[in-house]
């Protein structure tokens, strides 16, 4: 069954994702989302290629209830947490390519000196993150409870039902150049932990995975993870 919005199609799939969606995201965000969606006419051309081409497989199946979302640790979004911090770091160069190089050597120094500390906590939190986080995967299948964790090389399964908290900690710093790192830890019944870093996964992320389970928020001023995983099994 196809529903048409704003003349894009969705499948049943796809209006449950949006529904979940329209309560997290904002109006602007939502609205991206609806424009990455098919067009009409793209979906009835995708209808009628996979109809010649494959018959066995019918348009939207329930194998696309089957699609994984897997997040993990990429370059891109540690840059975009990090790039604040590189401008500071930065910026006593670039000035001084743009006045000629003519400036004092012991000011430049100085002036260097006092960005690299402003940076400091935004290289600290980025080795902090990837050493607890860098190995890390998670694996979400739509329309499973269950969901995979991967620390290098060992999987783990987990239930959704048996998450009992999700904590959201993040700075309390909002201007500071760090301020868009954070982390969640998953809490479960047993007392087992798992500590996400925002650069892997978002907090908007989890909680579109998650329906179960109360919402806790705590502040830092700089938010050091402290482990992967606390497993009580």
């Amino acid at each position: 069954m196809l529903w048409q919005i704003e003349g894009n199609m969705f499948s049943m799939d796809e209006v449950f994702g949006l529904i979940d969606q329209f309560c997290i995201l904002k109006p602007k965000q939502f609205k991206k989302e609806l424009t990455k969606r098919r067009t009409i006419e793209e979906s009835l051309l995708s209808i009628l290629v996979i109809t010649l081409t494959n018959k066995s497989k019918k348009p939207f199946s329930t194998y696309a209830s089957q699609a994984r979302n897997q997040f993990k640790m990429t370059f891109k979004r540690l840059f975009y947490c990090f790039g604040f911090s590189l401008f500071w770091l930065l910026l006593p160069v670039c000035l001084e390519i743009y006045y000629g190089g003519n400036s004092n050597i012991g000011m430049f120094l100085a002036f260097q000196g006092i960005c690299f500390l402003i940076a400091l906590p935004a290289i600290i939190l980025s080795i902090n993150h990837f050493i607890y986080n860098g190995k890390l995967k998670l694996i979400f299948k739509k329309g499973e409870n269950k969901f995979e964790v991967i620390n290098d090389s060992h999987s783990i399964f987990f239930n959704k039902k048996d998450v009992v908290t999700i904590m959201e900690i993040d700075s309390n710093s909002s201007r500071a150049p760090w301020n868009l790192y954070s982390y969640s830890i998953l809490k479960f019944k047993d007392g087992s932990e798992i500590w996400l870093s925002s650069i892997l996964i978002s907090s908007a992320d989890l909680n579109m995975q998650f329906y179960y389970g109360k919402k806790e928020y705590k502040s830092q001023w700089i938010p050091l993870l402290k482990k992967t995983m606390a497993l009580n099994k």
